[in-house]
């Protein structure tokens, strides 16, 4: 329907012929938005087929005879005659009637399609349309399928959940929930608290309330209180939250004596005293760490159990350091929650201390409090006990007196806390306030939470920002404070709330795993017992059978899944049992990335309800209050890499990158620039003959018929129909089709025959051997034994031709044709499909070659031959190091389960003959892994080594190949000269197997790739396994599999594997450069300057390489370019990225690439946090792959002929 032009192109029409008198009893494709023909009664003119293309980026105009209307003129030719209305007809099926009766209410039940006409009406409103409209229907009823949740409760039913009947006190302040006992504090609070729900809490409470203080002899005279008060999240459990991430536990001591110093000893003996017991076999609970502040703001030391008894001193030092800086000290617990289930939660407990000094010289009482900010726990949580919350405030009411008496010191300054009551010289106020409610003491306490807020990501810590907006809304009393509360009992109602609480487990194992001993019996235990409570929350919250998911939740499920049970295996003492394996931080930080993933996804769709609340603006608001960089603000605390360059940007290319655009591979403009076409509506309106009364809803209906939206509805009502219950949640459902529609709008504008006939040119290979039926491609000098593969072959400059340049300087032509006994030959041949690069496949992500070596001798002597096979190799390893061309990172033996690097077959030549020998005598894979340079990047290349014995056996000509077995391999094979291609028609095996066109060994073939084909779509690797779909189209003539394994390469889900890969090659690299750090060149400034001439050089095409293969401007000019085209990936509208996780992603980038102010030169830091950071990359987008891929393949599978895996 489109054409492209420019960056933000529309499409403009020519005039249309005027509405036929006849409609089509046959419908025919309508351009290019219509990714299926139509095979029923189409709804438009016969006529109006746009197939003549007046201008660039137009409409075609119709073919017809009359003459165009003038623009203010009326069409002279009358109006069809309309044909008769649909109109439903009762099924005479009383069964039949019966469910179509229930499918119409629950449709009209659910507003699905009242739902369905809003957000069309709101995609045609716009004076654009886009091509694909199915991202804007994606993303709107994806905040739909949100909406059943977060709106499950009505307002009065929350205003109601936030509201308690409270009773007063006898102490100013203090009110508790009349009927029960365990819960005190503000009226604001405790009106939103559910003391019912708090009565889990009573016995940890109890059990982690200190009985007294621990003194001396010599400390006798002191006494003091312990208060014991419950903060954060969980003191909302019941209202504000289904089930706390986290229990926060604050123990305030409030010390009696006559001395300062010795109060800091008590103080310190009783947190001692904490830890004793916590550490104890008799404690149920774990301690996992002691959190530290340290003497700068905002940083935290967090010591180790182990670490504190080793440096004891130095622990209690900085301890009394943070009290004296009135930060408190924070034990990070695994707190056990229920005995008898034995749940624990993770938790926080922190110390405060405060001093009141009495002196037997003195009647005065000298109040001095080391907490953060006064009444802070009584505005940030409750008292479970009465006679706590009492004490507290008549405890800190010293502090105001004390301010009263002790005046300015001498210097005219105070404490900061002192500081902020010195105006108030009584209890009660002349305007009638009071001292807890005093602006003086609740505005540091609320500048406090903002400058929380203003450490926060509006979007990653959405739920750590809607607690704190929720503490400062509480003492909100205007009907605007009302909304907002009600608005973020919402959201920590929602999907993205439960997932969060799930995900909130992985920390405290990260922390366990780096502090307990996994091979310990009961840390064992107690780990697996952990992990499997992990596994079950997490796979709950988003458990497809529990509530509908759309396809993103359901692939995550499916493959979290997968991994964790792979961590797991039978318990050797009872096989009901599990145990948990080795447990490493890599795979749990992989895990915490992938659920973050979605964790932004989930919670875009969350705030998308918010109407007073905006936490962008709000945490851009404090930032500005407090003069706070966003960046620093946001990494608060971490160690950043230093970025040299002081420009600001949004993303690392706008720093770095040329203006020259990057190539990569070969890429379908109509594909990859789609999101660019519009379609401008007045544009064709002007040109149509349709009447002016009807002529904006006759463009608008074709529109919607060309992009089928009937047929996609169509499809998901017959799935509800169809399916085993129709779900209390239809959207997740309807999210996932709209998804899959969305890729085939993207890949399926052609039908297979007209896209299978551009891709397949049979007649560009020729028989040029007849003996040992050897066909080729002369033209570009490709030659192989199956004429079918050929076919595929893309002879254009930008296909084989690149693949042939690359493989002329890693031939093996050192050979001689004898060593002793044995005659051998060698030819070097692309496979596993890469000689299909070009115009079927788009991207080269690795180059596979496999050397032959062919070794012709006698029976039984095949063990001296594996011996003169390890040493050619060894040779030829050895001629590639010399050359100095190439990147050699190592051998891998045995699919990577042994590898030698560059350096260890110099040391150690014996130990890769032992290895050469092994791999070869188990028919195991040997290759060996390069990079070379190509233009921008560094092409991965693997170099397979494949050894054929040739022997005679009673005068019969045998075989035998040292290599896995492929039958696949003879079709996909294509060498540089027709040499080679009879030498492996010789000695490859092939003349054993006859005629390759013969029935049994194509059936052979297809065996082996169907298997691959399953075996890859049942470990969810969807590309490649449509990498085999494309070589058995091939195979076969399939022009169907042709098609449909041309449109999942060209796909969205194959672009995220190619970066991917790249992403591999740059960690690679990095990690090689670090390894041997004289292997990196550094590149002068000059020839910086003409590498960035030569970016868009031919991919086939390498740059000088003076200085060596390896040096820093490449390598910088790498990650660059691969920094630009993730972000141009994912802000493809069928990426379905949200655009936080595009934020964080960016943010990353921006670390790994240093550029000078002085010089411009860029520079990869080599060093193992530009490793961390780009597996932190690849670890956030994989969930993106997984879910695309998925989609991709359904898509393509619904649309007829996609190979679909046994288990769907």
């Amino acid at each position: 329907m489109a054409s492209q032009h420019q960056s933000r192109r529309s499409v403009r029409g020519g005039p249309p012929a005027a509405p036929s008198r006849q409609w089509s009893t046959v419908g025919q494709p309508t351009g290019k938005a219509n990714y299926r023909p139509m095979t029923g009664m189409s709804r438009r003119p016969s006529r109006q087929q746009l197939q003549k293309p007046a201008r660039q980026d137009s409409i075609p105009e119709a073919e017809r005879n009359e003459s165009t209307p003038d623009q203010n003129e009326q069409p002279v030719q009358p109006l069809p005659n309309s044909k008769k209305r649909y109109s439903y007809g009762q099924p005479s099926d009383p069964r039949v009637a019966a469910e179509m009766a229930v499918l119409t209410e629950y449709v009209k039940e659910k507003s699905l399609m009242s739902t369905m006409m809003t957000c069309c009406q709101a995609v045609l409103q716009r004076e654009s349309l886009p091509y694909n409209p199915y991202p804007v229907f994606v993303s709107w009823m994806r905040r739909e399928a949100e909406r059943f949740h977060m709106f499950a409760k009505s307002t009065k039913s929350i205003q109601a959940t936030l509201t308690s009947k409270q009773q007063s006190t006898t102490t100013p302040h203090i009110y508790g929930v009349k009927g029960h006992s365990n819960a005190w504090g503000l009226e604001a609070v405790i009106n939103a608290v559910d003391p019912q729900a708090l009565k889990r809490y009573d016995w940890l409470v109890e059990d982690e309330t200190p009985t007294k203080l621990v003194l001396s002899d010599e400390q006798q005279e002191y006494s003091g209180q312990i208060l014991v008060a419950m903060v954060g999240p969980a003191a909302f459990t019941g209202t504000m939250y289904r089930k706390a991430p986290s229990i926060d536990i604050r123990v305030e001591y409030v010390i009696y004596g006559p001395d300062l110093p010795t109060a800091l000893l008590i103080f310190n003996s009783c947190i001692s005293e904490d830890i004793r017991r916590h550490i104890s076999a008799d404690c149920p609970h774990r301690i996992l760490g002691i959190v530290v502040p340290r003497s700068q703001p905002n940083e935290n030391e967090l010591w180790t159990v182990e670490q504190a008894r080793e440096k004891w001193d130095d622990f209690w030092d900085t301890v009394r350091d943070s009290v004296l800086q009135k930060r408190p000290i924070v034990l990070q617990c695994m707190f056990l929650l229920d005995e008898e289930t034995a749940e624990y939660r993770i938790g926080n407990k922190q110390f405060i201390l405060h001093f009141v000094e009495t002196s037997e010289n003195s009647q005065q009482e000298r109040f001095r409090s080391f907490a953060e900010l006064p009444y802070l726990t009584l505005y940030e949580g409750i008292f479970l006990r009465k006679a706590h919350a009492e004490t507290y405030v008549m405890t800190l009411k010293r502090l105001q007196e004390t301010t009263n008496q002790s005046g300015a010191n001498a210097n005219g300054h105070r404490e900061s806390m002192e500081d902020s009551l010195a105006s108030l010289h009584e209890a009660e106020r002349d305007d009638g306030s009071d001292l807890v409610n005093a602006d003086e003491v609740r505005e540091p306490i609320r500048a406090k939470w903002q400058r929380q807020i203003a450490k926060c990501h509006p979007v990653r810590d959405a739920l750590i920002l809607a607690h704190l907006t929720f503490l400062l809304a509480l003492s909100d009393r205007s009907v605007q404070g009302s909304e907002v509360r009600i608005e973020l009992y919402r959201f920590l109602h929602s999907t993205a709330a439960s997932w969060y609480a799930a995900t909130v487990l992985n920390s405290a194992l990260q922390v366990l795993v780096t502090t307990i001993d996994q091979e310990n019996e009961d840390d064992g235990k107690f780990l697996t017992q952990q992990f499997l409570e992990y596994k079950t929350k997490l796979l709950t919250a988003i458990n497809p059978e529990l509530h509908a998911r759309s396809s993103e939740m359901y692939i995550l499920h499916r493959n979290l899944g997968n991994v964790l049970q792979n961590m797991l295996i039978p318990d050797p003492s009872d096989a009901s049992k599990v145990v948990l394996k080795a447990l490493d931080l890599n795979t749990l930080q992989q895990i915490q990335n992938a659920c973050l993933s979605l964790q932004l996804l989930l919670t875009e769709d969350a705030m998308f309800f918010f109407k007073r609340l905006n936490f962008k603006t709000l945490v851009r608001g404090c930032r500005e209050a407090f003069n706070m960089n966003a960046a620093k603000a946001a990494d608060a605390g971490k160690k950043k890499p230093q970025v040299k360059s002081t420009k600001s940007s949004n993303s690392l290319t706008a720093q770095t990158s040329s203006p020259a655009k990057m190539n990569h591979g070969v890429e379908v403009k109509e594909i990859t620039q789609q999101k660019n076409i519009v379609i401008d509506v007045e544009e064709v309106k002007s040109f149509s003959n349709w009447p002016r009364i009807m002529v904006t809803e006759a463009v608008l209906m074709q529109y919607m018929v060309d992009i089928k939206l009937d047929q996609v509805w169509h499809e998901y009502l017959l799935e509800l129909l169809t399916g085993d219950h129709l779900p209390p949640n239809p959207y997740p459902r309807l999210v996932t089709v709209l998804r899959q529609a969305a890729h085939r709008m993207q890949l399926c504008a052609e039908t297979n025959a007209s896209l299978s006939t551009k891709l397949l040119r049979p007649d560009q290979t020729k028989l040029v051997d007849r003996i040992n039926s050897i066909h080729g491609v002369t033209s570009v000098g490709a030659y192989g034994l199956s004429p079918r593969t050929l076919a595929g072959l893309d002879a254009e400059p930008s296909g084989f031709i690149k693949i042939a340049k690359l493989m002329e300087g890693l031939t093996n032509k050192e050979v001689v044709a004898r060593r002793g006994q044995f005659q051998i030959e060698v030819s070097l041949a692309v496979g596993r499909g890469c000689a299909f690069y070009g115009r079927l496949v788009p991207y080269l992500i690795t180059l596979h070659l496999y050397e032959h070596y062919y070794i012709r001798g006698n029976i039984g002597a095949d063990s001296d031959a594996i011996q003169l096979y390890a040493k050619l190799l060894y040779d030829n390893i050895s001629s590639l190091s010399a050359q100095n061309h190439h990147i050699l990172l190592g051998v891998f033996f045995g699919g990577g389960s042994r590898y030698m690097s560059e350096a260890d077959l110099v040391d150690d030549k014996a130990t890769f003959f032992s290895h050469v020998v092994d791999a070869a005598r188990k028919k195991e894979d040997i290759h060996l892994k390069i990079y070379q340079p190509i233009g921008w990047r560094y092409l991965r290349i693997h170099k397979h080594f494949v050894l054929h014995y040739l022997f005679v056996d009673n005068t019969e000509d045998r075989h035998e190949c040292y290599s896995p077995d492929d039958p696949s391999s003879v079709c996909q094979s294509v060498f540089l000269s027709q040499a080679q291609a009879s030498a492996h028609a010789r000695g490859g095996g092939a003349k054993q197997l006859g005629n390759l066109e013969s029935a049994t060994n194509l059936r052979g073939v297809n065996e082996y790739l169907s298997k691959e084909i399953e075996g890859a779509l049942d470990g969810h690797q969807v590309m490649p396994a449509y990498q085999h779909i494309l070589c058995k189209a091939l195979v076969n003539k399939d022009k169907k599999l042709i098609a449909d394994a041309w449109r999942a390469l060209h796909s969205l889900a194959y672009q995220l594997d190619y970066i991917q890969a790249i992403n591999q090659d740059l960690q690679d690299l990095v990690r090689y450069a670090l390894l041997f750090p004289g292997k990196l060149i550094k590149a002068s400034a000059s020839s910086q300057s003409l590498a960035k001439g030569r970016g868009n050089k031919a991919k086939g095409e390498a740059g000088p390489s003076s200085q060596g293969p390896f040096n820093d401007a490449a390598l910088a000019k790498f990650a660059s370019v691969y920094s630009e085209k993730l972000t141009s990936v994912l802000q493809e509208p069928c990426a379905f990225v949200p655009s936080s996780l595009l934020q964080v992603i960016q943010d990353k980038l921006q670390t790994i690439v240093d550029v000078d102010n002085q010089t411009n030169r860029q520079s990869l830091p080599i060093e193992q946090e530009t490793i961390s950071t780009l597996k932190e990359i690849w670890q956030l987008i994989h969930p993106v792959q997984d879910w695309t891929s998925f989609d991709v393949h359904k898509a393509l599978s619904h649309h007829g002929n996609g190979f679909i895996s046994p288990q769907e």
